[in-house]
């Protein structure tokens, strides 16, 4: 098992790495010794936090990234239906049934759930003529309140409200 002063000088160099792109690392003997002085100890934290610092919004912002491009915002006015579409494509080679679950922390105090599904045929077609939502290749597609059947490579747009 290693030394713990010796684990945290080998993330400092990898650290330090990072931080010069890769070019410059730290002398191998000064991070092996673990008898290194408390001044030292104290100056390589100091240059961690530094480096923690200076890299934290690029890294929040690779993270944040991600998150936010499969992310979908919807603007909710009271007292005016609001719509957000997700798109659904069975992209194996077998027929899939999918399942939708919907959970809304407020339910448990409300009368009737605020986010819901639209899966009747006579409904989505209305949506689709008001142009909320693309037309399904059928409207047989969700077969029920939260189940959605499709064919190797078909894709449907799901229609939820609020």
């Amino acid at each position: 098992m290693q030394n713990p002063d010796l684990r945290k000088k080998l993330r400092v160099d990898r650290i330090r790495k990072m931080a010069m792109g890769g070019g410059q690392t730290v002398n191998q003997s000064v991070v092996e010794d673990p008898k290194q002085p408390d001044w030292k100890k104290y100056k390589t934290l100091q240059e961690i936090d530094m480096i923690r610092q200076t890299k934290k919004d690029m890294i929040i912002s690779q993270v944040m990234g991600s998150y936010m491009a499969e992310s979908k915002q919807v603007s909710v006015v009271p007292g005016d239906l609001s719509f957000m579409v997700l798109p659904l494509e069975n992209v194996s080679q077998q027929r899939q049934v999918y399942q939708i679950a919907i959970h809304d922390p407020d339910s448990n105090f409300l009368e009737r759930e605020e986010v819901t599904m639209v899966y009747s045929a006579h409904e989505f077609e209305h949506w689709v003529k008001q142009g909320k939502v693309k037309k399904p290749l059928s409207y047989d597609m969700i077969t029920s309140i939260d189940t959605v059947l499709l064919n190797p490579g078909q894709k449907i747009d799901l229609l939820f409200k609020f």
